[in-house]
C-alpha cells in the first residue's frame, strides 16, 4: 500500500512514524478501502444501506483510533505542539491483492 503523508500545520519530525499502532491503523484503513472499492458494485441495492452503514462504522472506529494515537518522538519533541497532516493511500491501476 502506498501511503502519502503531508504535515499541514506544525513540524513532522516530532512524530515517531515507527510506532506499530500507527502502521496497523493505517494499514486496517487502507485494506478497508479496498474492500469497500472491491465489493460496493456487487452489493445488491436492497443491501447498500446495511453495507455503507458498516462501512462507515468502521471507517469511524479506524478514525477515532488513529486520532487518540499518541505518536509524539520524546527523544525530538519537548513541548507541545499541535500537528495537523493529510494522510492518502494512492490506488494502483492494476488490480488489488
Amino acid at each position: 500500500m502506498n501511503f502519502k503523508v503531508r504535515p499541514l500545520q506544525g513540524d513532522i519530525a516530532v512524530l515517531n512514524l515507527k510506532n506499530r499502532q500507527l502502521l496497523e491503523v493505517l494499514w486496517s484503513l487502507g485494506k478497508l478501502e479496498e474492500f469497500f472499492h472491491k465489493e460496493v458494485t456487487q452489493v445488491s441495492a436492497d443491501q447498500k444501506e446495511s453495507f455503507f452503514t458498516m462501512f462507515d462504522n468502521l471507517q469511524d472506529k479506524l478514525e477515532r483510533e488513529l486520532n487518540t494515537l499518541s505518536l509524539k518522538n520524546e527523544r525530538i519533541a519537548k513541548t507541545s505542539t499541535t500537528l495537523e497532516m493529510e494522510i492518502i493511500k494512492e490506488f494502483s491501476d492494476g488490480p488489488m491483492n
